[in-house]
């Protein structure tokens, strides 16, 4: 988890849920250097990847898990970038 220009963003709330079912949702929260970690089952699936952190508008992107690999043998990496509101 990033913030221009490209520092980590530490104590964000990132979520994670399995498209088409709202009822697995999995949140952390990044550490120091702004990293984050979900598990999930080793099966072909779409997630939805939210981060949010106040001062900063919601960043979202998708991960898509390919299956078939040994349990913790995939990893995906999802990087995120979140711009700072406006000043009001």
């Amino acid at each position: 988890m990033f913030r221009e220009p490209g520092l980590a963003v530490p104590d964000a709330k990132v979520v994670i849920e399995e498209r088409g079912d709202k009822k697995k949702k999995q949140e952390a929260g990044t550490n120091y250097r702004g990293e984050f970690l979900f598990r999930v089952p080793a099966v072909e699936a779409v997630y939805t990847v939210r981060a949010s952190l106040k001062g900063y508008r919601t960043g979202e992107k998708e991960a898509k898990v390919a299956g078939g690999a040994a349990p913790g043998q995939e990893r995906v990496e999802v990087n995120l970038v979140l711009e700072a509101e406006a000043s009001k």
